[in-house]
């Protein structure tokens, strides 16, 4: 249930991002933390490195943009 959540909100975070750039990395925010959560619960590294990654760029794109 949770990835399906995470899923819809990468989604939405990549149909928001050329119109509401600001929504889309607040939107990717979320997604990241969520697949970051998904990766901590499964033992998955690799996804939670990612997301990491991720995280760190949409909070600069949140930051750039309000």
């Amino acid at each position: 249930m949770v990835e399906w959540i995470a899923a819809a909100l990468v989604l939405v975070s990549v149909g928001l991002y050329p119109r509401l750039p600001l929504a889309g990395a607040l939107y990717g925010i979320a997604a990241s933390s969520l697949w970051i959560a998904v990766g901590l619960m499964t033992g998955l590294q690799g996804l939670v490195a990612l997301n990491l990654a991720l995280l760190g760029i949409n909070t600069w794109n949140a930051w750039r943009y309000s």
